[in-house]
């Protein structure tokens, strides 16, 4: 058996109606093929929640209080590889105001890591914050190979996996 192939995903993103957005690099030989997928089976809830955790995150990166990351839904995230393998990260978030009205937050793109020796330590993301990403892209791979919620063959219900 041969080597496992690396993946890098690019955006992990929950849209209307359950559809899954993936975008993500598979490794091929020396380099990496693209592949864009929207899947239309229903996540397993452990994927948005694990989006969902990023919440926080969100209201601390745009200095907002932490209170503003209730009922906050994360609805993707974006990330990139640097070069060097530093992992950079863009969180979507969809929060729903008093008056019903909805307002998107995208994060400033932040690195987990200082691109350079001489980078700003001040601008990156947090470790609690990495590894709350790094739950997100393992649930996504676990759905991307197959774990997802399951409609009932008779009553078209959604039920979890076995």
């Amino acid at each position: 058996m041969g080597k496992k192939k690396e993946i890098r995903y690019k955006k992990i993103k929950i849209e209307d109606k359950g559809k899954v957005r993936l975008h993500f690099d598979l490794q091929q030989g020396e380099g990496y093929d693209r592949h864009e997928v929207l899947y239309k089976d229903a996540p397993l809830p452990e994927l948005q929640q694990s989006l969902d955790a990023l919440a926080i995150h969100v209201a601390e990166i745009c200095e907002l209080p932490k209170e503003y990351a209730e009922n906050m839904v994360i609805i993707g995230i974006s990330l990139s590889h640097s070069k060097t393998n530093i992992m950079g990260c863009t969180i979507t978030a969809k929060k729903t105001l008093a008056n019903k009205r909805v307002v998107l937050i995208n994060s400033p793109h932040l690195p987990e890591e200082p691109y350079s020796e001489t980078g700003d330590q001040s601008a990156v993301l947090s470790v609690k914050c990495v590894k709350d990403i790094m739950l997100a892209i393992k649930q996504a791979e676990s759905y991307r190979t197959g774990n997802r919620a399951q409609a009932d063959m008779f009553d078209g219900k959604k039920k979890e996996a076995a």
